[in-house]
């Protein structure tokens, strides 16, 4: 599903979203970060690893590291689900990685004005306090008609590699 929002006057100062759902919540990062989003592949494990590394993958002959992003916000991890994805990311983002998500929603256009800092909404939504991981990657919120989309930060996916617990 692809969605725009008019900006109105902030036509120049917009900013495309790769949404995507973990758990049934809507998150969203910048598309000029995305490389490719695929199906699921199968992953090689890596052993001892931190719990959010799946393992590696092969794309066309790159190994990617392969990050949960269900495990990096506390949740279980769950590979029953069909519509499991991986976004794979550009190299200027960081080393070669991914990150499977449930499902990807599509791509919208958001003015910059309408994104909220996501420290300030997390002071008046204490639901996400208890988890320290979201809280060092989410950059700021977006509230949309009938959903909230918080904006996460992917250049900071790898960071969360040694802080997983």
């Amino acid at each position: 599903m692809t969605q725009n929002k008019d900006s109105g006057n902030a036509k120049d100062d917009s900013i495309q979203l790769c949404t995507f759902e973990i758990n049934k919540r809507i998150f969203g990062i910048d598309l000029l970060d995305v490389r490719e989003v695929s199906q699921k592949p199968q992953a090689t494990p890596i052993f001892h690893a931190s719990p959010v590394v799946s393992g590696y993958i092969n794309i066309r002959g790159e190994i990617h590291l392969l990050l949960d992003l269900r495990v990096i916000l506390g949740q279980q991890t769950d590979s029953s689900l069909k519509s499991q994805c991986v976004i794979i990311f550009k190299p200027n983002v960081g080393e070669l990685f991914g990150s499977i998500v449930d499902s990807v929603r599509g791509v919208i256009t958001i003015g910059s004005d309408e994104i909220e800092n996501y420290q300030a909404f997390k002071s008046v939504d204490h639901s996400d306090d208890h988890h320290s991981a979201l809280n060092s990657i989410a950059s700021g919120v977006c509230k949309m008609k009938g959903y909230l989309i918080t904006i996460l930060d992917s250049r900071k996916f790898l960071g969360t590699i040694n802080n997983a617990s």
